[in-house]
């Protein structure tokens, strides 16, 4: 996983395999943030090629959260890597996911083109040229934000058994986070995530162990 952050604020973000909490398999994937008023931060995994996913139907995965109501954005970056889009979805993680883990469901409707982009606000719809998926949080101007999650099972809508789904709406209308630059083009490098936090069949990543340089708008 890659880290972004707001560089211009004392943001902080790790995203890390967590061998002592897991859902399934070995580990999740951590992630820990402290978020300044009016600033943003981000993991990412990316993918070697575009991915095509028109098969399915969404996202859905485990989610474990030391308080229950902290606020993160799950995001999707597709289309041309040279110009990519990027969507997210603003989730509040649910009660269950205090005490436990919960299944979260996004279909591919509940994700929207993010408002600093043009077309903000369109659904996503480029299932066919997925390169990125990210999790990250961002804070309102008069507000810090911080957490920790556990994220596990990461796969398609529909793959994950146990547990009463937190299912999102797909929402005509857009559910925006916070600005980010986020980067754009060129080469990225693909990192192992651990334990099962891992889309099933390998399609996320081709080769999990190759680096790359990443590149910085």
């Amino acid at each position: 996983w890659e880290t972004y952050r707001d560089e211009t604020t004392p943001s902080i973000i790790t995203c890390a395999p967590d061998s002592s909490m897991a859902h399934s398999g070995n580990a999740s994937m951590e992630m820990e943030f402290f978020v300044p008023a009016d600033s943003w931060v981000t993991c990412m995994l990316y993918n070697e090629q575009p991915q095509n996913w028109s098969g399915q139907q969404g996202i859905s995965f485990f989610i474990h959260a030391q308080q229950a109501g902290t606020v993160i954005h799950v995001n999707l970056y597709a289309g041309d890597p040279a110009n990519q889009e990027s969507h997210v979805y603003v989730l509040e993680t649910p009660p269950d996911s205090g005490s436990g883990w919960a299944l979260i469901e996004i279909p591919w409707g509940a994700f929207h083109r993010v408002e600093w982009e043009e077309n903000s606000g369109v659904p996503f719809t480029l299932t066919n040229a997925v390169l990125a998926i990210g999790f990250g949080a961002s804070a309102n101007p008069d507000e810090n934000n911080k957490g920790t999650v556990w994220i596990d099972d990461l796969g398609f809508l529909g793959s994950q058994v146990g547990g009463q789904p937190t299912t999102a709406a797909e929402n005509p209308q857009p559910i925006t986070a916070q600005q980010q630059e986020q980067p754009r083009s060129g080469l990225r490098r693909s990192l192992p995530c651990g334990g099962s936090v891992a889309l099933p069949l390998g399609l996320v990543i081709v080769s999990l162990l190759k680096r790359r340089k990443p590149f910085r708008k």
